[in-house]
């Protein structure tokens, strides 16, 4: 994950995220002080009637929460998979709706996808999407 809004993340540095066919999907992630690799570990399943959208469940003690999010947008080749993604979190009773870009590069994205990026955040209208694109920041990658 190279940029969020989602508050979280805002302490957190070198946000790794790994998704299997199997909806199972876990994020690696350091806190700013330490040198030790924490994760979250969920589960994702398609919500009926909607696409590109998913039901996520934490595992073991987070398994009390849940969150719905949506991919939005990706750039991907069938050969390696999706260069990069968007995606939109639902608020939930816990979190304000959040806007996450990952990227599959540790190099990050291309100064053209990025700005290609940048500029269809902007132009969606939606007030929420807008709020929380607005919140945005750089996720610390070292």
């Amino acid at each position: 994950m190279i940029r969020t809004s989602n508050t979280f993340w805002k302490d957190k540095r070198n946000v790794r995220m790994n998704y299997n066919e199997g909806g199972d999907d876990r994020f690696f992630y350091q806190a700013m002080s330490s040198g030790a690799i924490k994760s979250v570990e969920g589960r994702n399943t398609p919500v009926q009637d909607a696409i590109a959208t998913f039901a996520w469940q934490g595992k073991g003690l987070l398994r009390l929460f849940g969150a719905k999010w949506e991919i939005l947008a990706l750039e991907a080749s069938p050969e390696e998979g999706p260069a990069w993604m968007i995606t939109f979190q639902h608020k939930t009773m816990f979190t304000s709706p959040a806007v996450n870009l990952a990227c599959r590069s540790k190099d990050g994205m291309s100064n053209k996808d990025l700005r290609l990026v940048e500029d269809w955040l902007a132009a969606v209208q939606d007030n929420t999407f807008r709020k929380a694109t607005q919140d945005m920041f750089d996720v610390t990658q070292d």
